[in-house]
């Protein structure tokens, strides 16, 4: 079953989004960047209870989705319904 979790600042999240990038910065500045809460939602994409990617609505509203290697990307398709049924003001016209 396909769920959000909001990201949190835990070592494991911000490790998970950390293995996310491509080009990385040091962790140490990744953590800075996460502690910062730069975006206005941000959520892990958890499916069967192990996350498999992240969604976020950064300020400019333009959905931002990450996901592992090899995950398919129709779970993008389903994690943004779950994002705009969780924040529906946030996508009306």
């Amino acid at each position: 079953m396909l769920s959000l979790q909001p990201v949190g600042c835990s070592v494991s999240a911000i490790a998970f989004l950390y293995d996310l990038l491509d080009d990385a910065p040091t962790f140490e500045e990744h953590r800075k960047f996460v502690e910062s809460r730069p975006y206005k939602f941000w959520y892990l994409i958890v499916d069967n209870g192990m996350p498999v990617g992240s969604i976020a609505l950064p300020k400019t509203g333009e959905v931002k989705v990450s996901l592992k290697d090899g995950v398919s990307i129709e779970l993008s398709d389903a994690a943004l319904k779950l994002l705009m049924d969780k924040h529906p003001m946030e996508f009306a016209c």
